[in-house]
């Protein structure tokens, strides 16, 4: 099991080596290479607060509920990038002298993630976060998952 400051400095290393790599292309907008780096953003960031709220969520049921926010969140922003990287990977396959916005898959793959932010709504609507003792327990209702 990595704990959340070596997962953080996995990240790191992982989001700098990519950016390493990354090889800028004239005239030419780095979708793919945008999307992974906030990929791995979202992923220091849901660590990074990991600790932050692990630190206080002891002190109150307020910082329990914020840190199930956070992660809750910082989750949903990370799988509806990865979703995005996916739809503009299919775009460079099916038809990539076509501009996005006149991709007929990509705006169908599009409508596709409106009901995403119901989704979302629902993590936030049904949720748990309680103090038992010694511990902050947070988590998602069955409804929400």
């Amino acid at each position: 099991m990595v704990s959340a400051p070596g997962t953080i400095t996995l990240v790191s290393l992982m989001a700098g080596e990519r950016l390493s790599q990354a090889k800028l292309r004239a005239g030419r907008p780095m979708v793919i290479e945008f999307l992974v780096l906030v990929s791995f953003t979202c992923s220091w960031l849901f660590a990074f607060t990991t600790i932050l709220f692990g630190l206080f969520a002891l002190r109150s049921v307020w910082w329990c509920r914020m840190g199930l926010w956070a992660c809750a969140f910082l989750y949903a922003s990370n799988k509806l990038v990865v979703y995005i990287f996916l739809m503009a990977k299919v775009h460079l396959v099916t038809c990539p002298k076509v501009p996005h916005i006149k991709d007929p898959v990509l705006r169908r793959n599009a409508l596709l993630l409106l009901p995403y932010g119901v989704i979302l709504v629902a993590m936030l609507l049904w949720e748990v976060s309680d103090i038992r003792g010694e511990h902050c327990y947070i988590g998602l209702k069955r409804a929400s998952s």
